[in-house]
C-alpha cells in the first residue's frame, strides 16, 4: 500500500513538471489537425499536417514573441525546402547522396553552436528522414509541391497555435522558470551544508557545488533571454515580467554571496566537535533552504506562500549562543577564534535571509520598491549574443575544430549508413540514417550513452508495440495510444532517453498501422536498422576523426582564468575608488566569470567519461579546476566586500603588491595554457610576512589608540577591513600560485610524452 501511494505521488509530481506541460503542448498542437482531418476522412492530409506541425513543434522554445516566430518560421521553411529538394532528386542516387552529405554536414556544423541550434538542426534531420520515406507516394513535381505545401501549412498551423498559447500562458512560463531557478538555488545552498560538517571529501563537495553552479548558469541564461529580450514589458513597475526580473536579480546576488562566503575547512575540522554553536549554524542553513524550497514550490504551482517563522527562531537561537560564547571567549582564546568566525557566518546568513525576505515581499506584492538596482539601458548586454556569425563559422571551418570534426563525422557516417542499407535493400534505409543522426554526438561518452539508450528503448518499444498489435485495439483506442505515445516521448526526452525512445518507437509503429502497412515486419526492421546505425556511430566516434575532451579543456580553463583576471582588474580599480557604484559593469564581469566557470565544469565532466587511455591527466586537471573554482569564490568575497564598503578607499601598497602578484600568476597561467612549445620557467612572486607586518603596523597602531580610548571608530574599522582584504589576497595569491605550479607540472608531463 505504501509503495502504491509512493508511485501515485511520483506520477502526480511528474504530471506537474514543466517537461510534461511542454510535451502536452507539443502533442496537442501536432495531434489536433490529425484528429480533425481524420474525422473528415482525409487520412493523408491528416498525416501531412501533423508532420508539418512536428517540424515546428521542436523549436517551440522559451523566448520572446519575435524570437519564437522567427525560429519557428525558419524551421518550417527549412523542412519545406529539404522536402522539395530530396523528393525531386531521390530517383538520382549519386545526386541524392551528394546532397545528403552537404545538407547533413551543414546541419551538424550548425548544431554544434548551442541547444537552440541543435534543435533546429534536428528538425532538419527529421524532415530529411520523412522525405526519404515518402518517395513512393509523391513522384511527379506537382505531387511533390502539393505535399510540401501541405506540410508547410501544418507548420503554419502550429506557429499560430503556439503564439496563441504564448499570449495566454506566456506569464506562466516565465513564473515557472523563475520558480525552477529558485529551487535549484535552494539545492545549491543545501549542498553547501556539507561544507559545515568538517568532512574530509571537501574537494568532491566543491566539485558538486561547481556542477550545480554550472546548471544554474544555464538556467540564468534562459531567464535572461526570457526577461530581457523584450525590455518594453519591464517599464511598468507592477508588471509580472518586472517582478520576475527583480526576483531573478536577487537570486543571482544570493548565489554570488554563497559562492563568496569563506569557509575555513581546517578550522571547522578542529573545532566542530567542541562548539555547539557550529551545529546551530547548520540548523539555520537547513531552515533557510527549507523556506526556499517551499517558496519555489508555491511559485511553481501558483499557490500562496505561507510565511514560516522558524527562521526567526533559529536566528535568535544562534544569537543567544553567540552571546554566551562571547562571554566564554574572554577567558578562552579558542572560543574567541570560533566567536569571530561565527560572527562572519552570522552576517552572511542574515544577508541571505534578508534577500529571501525581499523575494517574498516582491512575490506577495507587499514590497513595491525593493531597492533592487536595475539599469534599464543595459539589459541587452546581459543576453548572450547569437553564437552563429561569420567569424565563428569561418574560424571553426578546419580539422582542428571539434565542430568541424563532428559535422564531417556525422555526414560521412550518415551517408555511409544510408548507402549500406540501400545497397543491402533493407526495407527502410532511412531508419539507419535517423539512428545515426540521433545517436551521433560531438563527444565519445555522450554518443556511447545514447547508443545503449537508443537500442534498449527501441527494443522495449518494439515489444510493447507488438503486444498492442496482438490485442487488436479499436480505432479510438489506437488513436489514444498514438497520442499518448508521442506526448510521453517528448515528456521523457530530456530526463530518460530510454523511455522516450520506447514511446517514439510505439508512435512510429502506430503511424505505420494508420498507413495500413504490415506491422510485424516493421518491428523487425526498426530494431535491425537501429542496431546498424547505432553500431556505426559507436565505431565512428571512436576511430573517425575523434576529438577527446582533453583537447578542449585547456582552452576552457584558459578562458575561465582570463575571466577571473578581468574581474580582478575591475576590483583593482575599485580599490582606489575608481569604478565604484558602476553596478552594471560589475554584474557583467561577474556574469562572464560564472559563465566561463560553467563551461569549464561541463568540459571536465565530459573528460571524466572519456576512455581511460584518453584521460590520463584527468586528476591533474581536476585539481586545477577546483583551484580555479576556489579562486573565483575568493575573488567574489573581495567583490562583495568592496560593494558593501563603497565609500572607503584601499589604495595601500601592500594590497596592490598582493594583487599584482596574483595577476602575475594568472598571466603566466594563461601563457602556459596557450604555450605549445613546452613549459616555461615560472616566476612566482612571494610576499613575505615581514612586508605584510610592516605595511599593517601603522594602521594597527591607530586602531589600538582608539581601543585604548574605549571606542571602535573609523581607524579601527579601516584596519579590520584592510586586514580582511589582506587575508583574502594572500589566499588568492596562494591559490593562483598553486594552480600555476600544478599546470606547469602537467605541461612538463605532456611535453615529455609528446617528445
Amino acid at each position: 500500500m505504501k509503495n502504491t501511494l509512493q508511485y501515485l505521488t511520483q506520477a502526480r509530481d511528474f504530471l506537474r513538471t514543466e517537461d510534461f506541460a511542454t510535451a502536452f503542448r507539443y502533442a496537442l498542437g501536432m495531434f489536433l489537425p490529425f484528429v480533425i482531418m481524420r474525422s473528415l476522412g482525409q487520412d493523408s492530409l491528416a498525416i501531412e499536417l501533423m508532420l508539418g506541425a512536428s517540424f515546428v513543434s521542436g523549436v517551440d522554445l522559451p523566448g520572446s514573441w519575435k524570437h519564437k516566430t522567427r525560429l519557428m518560421l525558419t524551421s518550417n521553411m527549412l523542412a519545406t525546402v529539404l522536402t522539395i529538394v530530396i523528393l525531386l532528386i531521390i530517383p538520382y542516387f549519386p545526386l541524392l547522396i551528394g546532397f545528403l552529405f552537404i545538407a547533413i554536414f551543414c546541419l551538424a556544423y550548425f548544431a554544434s553552436y548551442g541547444h537552440e541550434q541543435a534543435i533546429l538542426a534536428f528538425m532538419g534531420y527529421l524532415a530529411i528522414m520523412i522525405a526519404l520515406s515518402s518517395n513512393a507516394s509523391f513522384q511527379t513535381p506537382e505531387a511533390i509541391l502539393g505535399h510540401s505545401f501541405r506540410i508547410f501549412c501544418g507548420g503554419i498551423w502550429y506557429l499560430a497555435y503556439a503564439l496563441i498559447l504564448f499570449k495566454i500562458s506566456g506569464k506562466r512560463v516565465i513564473t515557472r522558470r523563475v520558480a525552477q531557478c529558485l529551487l535549484l538555488t535552494a539545492q545549491y545552498f543545501e549542498q553547501r551544508i556539507a561544507l559545515y560538517e568538517g568532512r574530509d571529501d571537501t574537494k568532491d563537495v566543491m566539485f558538486k557545488l561547481a556542477t550545480l553552479q554550472s546548471e544554474l548558469q544555464e538556467m540564468h541564461d534562459v531567464l535572461r533571454h526570457l526577461l530581457l529580450k523584450e525590455p518594453g514589458r519591464l517599464v511598468k513597475a507592477d508588471s509580472l515580467q518586472r517582478k520576475m526580473l527583480l526576483v531573478f536579480i536577487e537570486l543571482v546576488e544570493m548565489l554570488e554571496t554563497a559562492i563568496a562566503a569563506p569557509i575555513d575547512y581546517d578550522f571547522l575540522n578542529k573545532y566542530l566537535s567542541r562548539y555547539r554553536e557550529l551545529v546551530v549554524v547548520q540548523q539555520v542553513v537547513q531552515v533557510l533552504v527549507s523556506d526556499m524550497y517551499q517558496l519555489g514550490n508555491a511559485l511553481f504551482k501558483g499557490r500562496r506562500y505561507l510565511e514560516n517563522t522558524e527562521i526567526t527562531q533559529v536566528l535568535d537561537l544562534l544569537e543567544e549562543n553567540l552571546s554566551l560564547l562571547h562571554e566564554k571567549s574572554k577567558s578562552d582564546p579558542d572560543a574567541e577564534k570560533v566567536y569571530q568566525w561565527l560572527k562572519q557566518v552570522q552576517h552572511y546568513l542574515l544577508h541571505q535571509c534578508e534577500k529571501l525576505g525581499i523575494i517574498q515581499g516582491i512575490l506577495s506584492g507587499k514590497l513595491e520598491k525593493p531597492g533592487t538596482y536595475v539599469d534599464e539601458s543595459s539589459h541587452h548586454q546581459f543576453v548572450n549574443p547569437n553564437p552563429v556569425n561569420w567569424i565563428s563559422l569561418s574560424s571553426n571551418f578546419n580539422f582542428e575544430s571539434s565542430f568541424f570534426r563532428y559535422a564531417m563525422r556525422t555526414a560521412v557516417v550518415a551517408v555511409v549508413g544510408y548507402s549500406l542499407a540501400y545497397l543491402l535493400q533493407l526495407t527502410n534505409p532511412y531508419w539507419v540514417l535517423l539512428t545515426v543522426l540521433v545517436v551521433m554526438k560531438p563527444g565519445y561518452s555522450v554518443t556511447r550513452q545514447r547508443f545503449f539508450h537508443r537500442v534498449l528503448g527501441t527494443v522495449i518499444g518494439a515489444l510493447v508495440a507488438y503486444l498492442i498489435h496482438l490485442a487488436e485495439p479499436g480505432a479510438m483506442v489506437s488513436l489514444f495510444i498514438f497520442g499518448v505515445a508521442i506526448m510521453l516521448g517528448f515528456a521523457f526526452l530530456s530526463s530518460n532517453y530510454v523511455i522516450a525512445s520506447a514511446f517514439f518507437t510505439i508512435y512510429v509503429i502506430n503511424l505505420y498501422s494508420f498507413l495500413h502497412r504490415a506491422v510485424e515486419p516493421m518491428l523487425i526492421y526498426r530494431v535491425v536498422d537501429t542496431l546498424i546505425g547505432a553500431v556505426l556511430c559507436l565505431l565512428a566516434v571512436r576511430y573517425l576523426w575523434p576529438f577527446w575532451e582533453k583537447q578542449n579543456l585547456p582552452y576552457f580553463l584558459e578562458q575561465s582564468v582570463s575571466a577571473n583576471r578581468a574581474y580582478l582588474l575591475l576590483l583593482q580599480k575599485q580599490f582606489i575608488g575608481q569604478k565604484r557604484g558602476k553596478v552594471t559593469e560589475y554584474r557583467l564581469a561577474r556574469k562572464q566569470v560564472f559563465t566561463h566557470m560553467a563551461n569549464l565544469i561541463n568540459s571536465l565532466q565530459r573528460m571524466l567519461t572519456d576512455p581511460e587511455k584518453k584521460k590520463k591527466q584527468v586528476a591533474d586537471y581536476y585539481e586545477s579546476v577546483i583551484l580555479n573554482y576556489a579562486m573565483m569564490s575568493t575573488a567574489s568575497t573581495i567583490g562583495i566586500f568592496l560593494k558593501r564598503n563603497e565609500e572607503e578607499r584601499f589604495d595601500l601598497e601592500v594590497l596592490q603588491t598582493l594583487l599584482y602578484a596574483v595577476l602575475n600568476n594568472l598571466n603566466q597561467t594563461m601563457a602556459l595554457l596557450k604555450n605549445e612549445s613546452g613549459p616555461a620557467e615560472l616566476q612566482i612572486e612571494e610576499v613575505t610576512e615581514a612586508q605584510l607586518g610592516n605595511a599593517l603596523t601603522e594602521l594597527r597602531c591607530k586602531a589600538n589608540a582608539e581601543l585604548r580610548l574605549g571606542i571602535k571608530g573609523q581607524e579601527y574599522y579601516h584596519y579590520t577591513h584592510v586586514e580582511f582584504l589582506t587575508e583574502q589576497l594572500i589566499r588568492l595569491n596562494a591559490l593562483s600560485a598553486e594552480m600555476l605550479k600544478q599546470l606547469a607540472k602537467l605541461s612538463q608531463k605532456e611535453f615529455q610524452i609528446a617528445a
